[in-house]
């Protein structure tokens, strides 16, 4: 991706045009630091696996996994970036989360992979309940 011009060119055509782009998994693989620099990133995606941690291994693992989402958070939002935290299953792992400053957070806890269609109908709904609760 980094010696590629049509790379650099097409993700700039797409944030022009008002597209947010999102740098997945990030800080693991190839999906490091230098992209924020690089590329016209929006938005953070914390890989599942720090989310993971935060609840499981060591008193250590958890400690380090928790400066480590900080430390993603703090440079993310400095670069002007949204952070979402990905992997989230349990309640304990968002509240952890939210506490760390994430803006938003994907996973089980909040609803299983489904289609489009399903998606909005539970959306429809939960509006609909909303709207009842108002009133």
């Amino acid at each position: 991706m980094f010696d590629n011009p049509d790379v650099h060119a097409v993700l700039k055509q797409l944030s022009e045009f008002g597209c947010r782009i999102a740098l997945d998994d990030f800080s693991t693989g190839y999906s490091s630091l230098s992209y924020l620099n690089r590329f016209p990133v929006d938005i953070v995606k914390v890989d599942q696996s720090f989310t993971r941690s935060l609840t499981t291994g060591t008193a250590d693992i958890r400690r380090k996994s928790r400066m480590l989402i900080k430390g993603i958070r703090t440079i993310s939002h400095q670069m002007g970036c949204t952070v979402v935290a990905e992997g989230i299953e349990t309640k304990e792992q968002w509240e952890l989360l939210r506490k760390l400053g994430l803006d938003f957070g994907q996973g089980y806890l909040f609803s299983r992979p489904m289609p489009i269609e399903n998606m909005l109908l539970m959306l429809e709904m939960e509006s609909e309940a909303k709207a009842t609760n108002l009133a």
